[in-house]
């Protein structure tokens, strides 16, 4: 239905329907070059690349994170907790990031996306120590964890995706976006493997790194993130 809304009421933008028209037959060559160019646009901006950066280890974090998760919940030596009790903490996530995305994001202007990526990271590294020093059974450290990350998910992901839109034009979006998906997808292959062998090591491992990745991200948006204008 959310498919079919969209596809039946979207509109394309000028910029678009104006690069459909002028669009020239595919050639291999030509979109490697294409891409090539987008990739270098991201090195050479300031706030284009940061903006990258953050994006590739806040995805590192959550693969690292959400693989883990489960297995951590109901190991003997993580929480300790039972198949049948762990059904609960996606659904106070779900519940708390819908809300706050219905209700709040649509208040927050855009002078303040910096403040709230901000505060949205601060959550996710308190949410990530809580599961690093959660006591063994301990179903409130794990239920408050699952407030935080749907409180920080839901800033991050939607004032993140709008920020991007502010340091892109219309008429490089789709290529730049399409490469810097690309980049993360690549970033992201090795985060399963890490995040396994310090599980093994020791399970509270995998979340002190993700805690200490999103902190780095945290840090990077203070000083390098504007307000979505160029340096």
């Amino acid at each position: 239905a959310a498919l079919f809304y969209r596809g039946s009421n979207l509109k394309e933008t000028e910029e678009g329907e104006k690069s459909v028209r002028n669009k020239s037959p595919y050639k291999f060559s030509d979109e490697v070059e294409k891409f090539k160019k987008a990739a270098l646009s991201i090195k050479d901006r300031y706030e284009l690349f940061w903006f990258s950066i953050v994006q590739i280890l806040v995805a590192f974090a959550l693969v690292m994170w959400n693989t883990y998760t489960p297995v951590y919940l109901i190991d003997k030596n993580g929480i300790g907790l039972t198949e049948s009790e762990i059904w609960i903490f996606p659904f106070i996530f779900s519940l708390v990031m819908i809300s706050i995305i219905v209700i709040f994001i649509p208040k927050i202007k855009e002078s303040d996306f910096k403040k709230y990526l901000i505060i949205g990271l601060a959550l996710s590294i308190i949410s990530a120590f809580l599961y690093v020093f959660a006591p063994f059974k301990k179903f409130s450290f794990l239920a408050l964890s699952a407030i935080l990350n749907g409180c920080w998910l839901a800033f991050f992901r939607p004032l993140s995706d709008a920020y991007s839109m502010n340091i892109l034009s219309d008429a490089e979006r789709a290529r730049i976006i399409s490469v810097f998906n690309t980049i993360i997808i690549v970033a992201l292959i090795p985060a399963g493997q890490i995040a396994g062998e310090l599980y093994v090591l020791y399970p509270r491992l995998t979340f002190l790194a993700v805690a200490v990745i999103l902190a780095v991200s945290l840090l990077i948006i203070k000083l390098k993130f504007s307000y979505g204008e160029s340096r």
